[in-house]
């Protein structure tokens, strides 16, 4: 592809109040850094406090839902920053309870520059504080230990694509969880090209009680905490990402 003249960062968000603002000052100032225009789009998803109304208070562009489904919040922003299959556009997908380094919009936009699709990058975990001792070791060394066996590491706070390729695989599907390895999986299947970068990694929440029921990184720390260990991590359901695919 060519490189993007346009972007887009886009934050689904579930009742995300305290966390909210932090997350777009961080996107703020990677759109900023970023060498094209970018918009930054929040989806307020089944929202019961304050997350739209602080979100519109920091001049992003604020949708609003009551689907309580990640997916579709995703695919909502999507269509909005890009309803057609336009090359020259970047959708650059985190979550509202992350932080995105000031380089993180502009690396994406390098590697779209490169002939890349799709980006899918690497999360760090915040802070353990609410989590038993030992887990984020334990946690690391899966992690840590997937990536040099060049396993692909799937995260939706850490992901982008041109709206082309987004387009082109139908968008996010309309599931519970897993939407973001559906698209990566969609996309190698389709023969895109994807990068999976291992910087700038995202901040990501520590926090003990997940908005996601059933599935995703918190979901998976629980797993850890309850004492999965590094032989069972794999055989969790998701396909064939090892590790990253409930993460």
């Amino acid at each position: 592809m060519s490189a993007a003249g346009s972007a887009a960062i886009i934050v689904p968000a579930r009742n995300e109040a305290e966390r909210i603002g932090a997350c777009l000052t961080a996107a703020r100032a990677a759109a900023e850094a970023a060498p094209v225009p970018t918009e930054i789009i929040v989806v307020a998803d089944g929202c019961h406090d304050a997350t739209a109304t602080i979100a519109a208070a920091h001049g992003v562009t604020v949708l609003r839902t009551d689907v309580a489904n990640a997916s579709v919040a995703r695919a909502l922003g999507s269509a909005c920053a890009a309803p057609e299959p336009d090359h020259g556009v970047w959708l650059a997908h985190t979550d509202a309870d992350s932080l995105v380094p000031e380089t993180w919009l502009v690396r994406q936009l390098e590697h779209a520059a490169r002939g890349y699709d799709l980006v899918v990058g690497t999360v760090e975990v915040d802070d353990w504080t609410e989590w038993p001792a030992g887990l984020r070791e334990r946690y690391l060394h899966l992690y840590e230990s997937s990536l040099r066996r060049g396993i692909p590491h799937v995260h939706g706070a850490n992901i982008g694509i041109s709206a082309w390729a987004y387009h082109r695989l139908g968008g996010f599907p309309a599931i519970p969880i897993g939407e973001d390895r559906a698209l990566v999986t969609a996309a190698e299947a389709a023969g895109l090209a994807v990068a999976y970068p291992t910087d700038p990694p995202v901040r990501t929440s520590g926090r003990r009680h997940a908005r996601v029921i059933g599935g995703g990184f918190h979901t998976f720390l629980a797993h850890l905490a309850d004492g999965l260990t590094a032989a069972t991590a794999p055989t969790i359901p998701g396909g064939p990402h090892d590790l990253n695919q409930v993460v």
